[in-house]
């Protein structure tokens, strides 16, 4: 048959429709069981609405976000949707208890310690089951001498070891040989099953975990998410959405006729936003918001936006578009402003630790260069006195709760930093710590710094090159670096700073070579460019740093 595209694929399509809007009418839809999902008959959930009460509730209570360990554990095991309530309430004991903890290795193991036993809650028929068919297994083999060896027997361990996705496949095979094995040895029934047990549990638990970023993924596309480094959070300026959304309860679980037809319905289901009186409440509350913020940090309110006399929704929202945009500058110009706060300093010095322990983050290794990027712009944040508009500081994209949405674009410095007297800061991060790492990202850098050098004769440019350790081959390219300026017709020496992650935390206000000001920034970077002249290479320059800041590499 012909391939068509569907009216809700015609959205995405349309360029006067906001992805968002067609995401979340989608994924608002989307239910268990459906014609659409392969599920079991426990299931009667919809997964979006699940994470966005369990979202609005937290929040309510004072708890900002879901993590990826409460996802796994509770998010993705509610299997209905009226079991939201006891899922958030264990979210919430488990928060309480994991802050508690100290040290990461005994948070992971609290973490694995309770989604496995959440998923032993889950599967326990399961289990029970697998161990009825051992039991058979057992007492036939005890009463034929020649039954381990039968076609029945076969197919009996192949049952006893099957996953959803057969007794064939790589895992089920492996612990087929390892439970026959455990039996020709002699080990008891509670060895055996053990090694049943372990296998299906860790399949289980290694499937929430992989499914983990699909629901962050998923929910973030609906406009309605943001993302920290470990947190999936509910966008300030989506909170009233959210909560209207939630308002009425879990929608009904439709039949299979009715769910294709909705399904595949762009117009269904009716959004709040889709109301005028809702948006024009949105609206009054985003500019109460503006002019409050515009006062608190003694600026000028943008011009006050003319709502439209006519009640067209389409107008109005994009009247409650434009004031969001108008408020973007005074949010990022807040959260500039808070960065020096000891609890910021703390989340900043956090996230830079979790990266460098390779830690897994909210999506994982896609999301680390965002991250990166994101959480060494706040550090120089941190370190104050920008003259001009905070979102010139960046060349990557945040989203409206002021968290990362991509890495920087190529062909630019991933940040740069203006300060008053005539000092220029680019900025370059790297999570890369190989031999390639100079001709990934350090001979780039050299361009990006030659291109602001020669826009800005009269000012000192001083490249910062951070990565979570740095190369010797590319210390030595910036120990010696130099281009050809056509603007100058001349060769030019550049003054590039490699610093690892660790080094450049030292910097931050409070810390041992910790920097209130540009004109202390200055001061360090032009020591350490200074201790060249006591190095024959970049190599002995990476030393001689690392004894300056009093910290190790390794």
């Amino acid at each position: 048959p012909p391939i068509e595209v569907t009216e809700p694929g015609l959205a995405l399509l349309n360029d006067l429709i906001p992805d968002n809007d067609v995401f979340l009418r989608q994924l608002l839809k989307v239910q268990m069981p459906s014609p659409t999902e392969t599920s079991s008959t426990v299931f009667h959930v919809h997964p979006l609405y699940v994470v966005v009460a369990a979202a609005v509730d937290l929040k309510n209570k004072g708890l900002i976000g879901i993590s990826k360990e409460e996802i796994s554990i509770f998010i993705q095991t509610t299997l209905r949707d009226e079991d939201i309530d006891n899922a958030i309430e264990r979210i919430v004991d488990y928060r309480s208890h994991r802050n508690r903890l100290t040290g990461r290795v005994v948070k992971r193991r609290f973490y694995r310690s309770t989604l496995k036993d959440r998923v032993s809650e889950l599967y326990s028929d399961l289990l029970s089951n697998r161990f009825q068919k051992l039991d058979e297994f057992l007492s036939k083999d005890a009463a034929s001498a020649g039954y381990m060896a039968s076609p029945e027997a076969e197919e009996l361990i192949k049952k006893i070891t099957s996953t959803g996705k057969g007794a064939n496949v790589k895992s089920a095979a492996s612990t087929r040989r390892e439970l026959i094995g455990a039996y020709k040895d002699g080990q008891p029934k509670r060895s055996l099953q053990d090694i049943i047990a372990i296998h299906q549990l860790d399949l289980k638990m290694r499937t929430l975990i992989d499914y983990t970023d699909t629901t962050v993924r998923y929910s973030r596309i609906t406009g309605l998410f943001s993302l920290t480094a470990d947190k999936l959070v509910l966008k300030e300026d989506q909170t009233a959405l959210a909560e209207e959304l939630i308002s009425k309860g879990p929608p009904p679980v439709l039949s299979d006729i009715d769910f294709v037809r909705t399904f595949y319905d762009a117009h269904q289901p009716i959004l709040p936003t889709d109301n005028v009186a809702f948006l024009k409440e949105d609206i009054a509350r985003l500019r109460t918001q503006t002019v409050s913020l515009a006062t608190e940090l003694a600026e000028q309110p943008p011009e006050e936006i003319l709502i439209p006399t006519e009640e067209d929704v389409l107008q109005l929202r994009g009247q409650r578009n434009l004031l969001e945009e108008n408020l973007m500058p005074l949010k990022e110009k807040k959260f500039y402003l808070a960065q020096r706060n000891k609890s910021q300093i703390q989340e900043i010095k956090g996230i830079i630790e979790s990266l460098l322990n390779n830690e897994d983050l909210i999506l994982g290794s896609d999301y680390r260069p965002a991250i990166a990027e994101w959480v060494i712009w706040r550090l120089f944040l941190a370190i104050d006195s920008i003259p001009g508009p905070i979102d010139e500081t960046r060349n990557f994209q945040i989203d409206t709760n002021l968290s990362p949405v991509h890495h920087a674009k190529g062909g630019v410095a991933d940040m740069v930093f203006f300060y008053n007297d005539a000092f220029i800061v680019p900025v370059e991060v790297t999570l890369r710590i190989g031999e390639n790492q100079y001709a990934a990202e350090g001979e780039p850098v050299q361009r990006h710094i030659m291109h602001i050098a020669d826009k800005h004769l009269d000012h000192d440019v001083v490249g910062v090159f951070i990565a979570p350790k740095i190369h010797p081959t590319a210390a030595h390219e910036f120990f010696k670096s130099e281009l050809y300026s056509e603007r100058r017709e001349d060769v030019i020496p550049l003054s590039i700073v490699p610093l690892t992650m660790g080094q450049a935390m030292n910097l931050m206000p409070g810390e041992l070579y910790g920097c209130n000001n540009p004109v202390e920034l200055h001061l360090h970077l032009n020591n350490i460019l200074t201790l060249r002249e006591e190095c024959g290479n970049g190599q002995d320059w990476l030393r001689r740093i690392d004894k300056y800041f009093s910290v190790s590499q390794s």
